[in-house]
């Protein structure tokens, strides 16, 4: 479905961690919001780090879907580089809800 597509070497890597910018990129190819593609990602008002400027546009469109409101510990989703187990738990059930309500 050309969600999941791996890296530009045509590698999937299933062992290494996935980075929040990974993340945002598969999620974004699921919705269809408007969105800034080029704006540095910024959530309540502070600038998301570990964002690579590839990444801006899906951050940006997963920002706008408004799922992210739902992950807590607001300090680590801006500042860590990978999201924790508790946070994408959060963030699929918060996705399930946003599909029930928008597909």
């Amino acid at each position: 479905a050309d969600i999941m597509i791996g890296y530009p070497d045509q590698s999937f890597k299933p062992e290494q961690r996935v980075t929040k910018a990974e993340v945002f990129c598969t999620l974004a190819k699921i919705f269809d919001v408007n969105h800034d593609a080029s704006a540095v990602p910024t959530y309540n008002g502070k600038t998301i780090q570990h964002i690579p400027g590839w990444a801006y546009s899906a951050t940006n469109e997963v920002l706008a879907t408004g799922i992210l409101d739902a992950v807590p510990d607001e300090a680590a989703l801006i500042n860590n580089q990978y999201l924790s187990k508790e946070q994408v738990t959060y963030l699929v059930g918060a996705l399930a809800e946003y599909l029930k309500k928008n597909l």
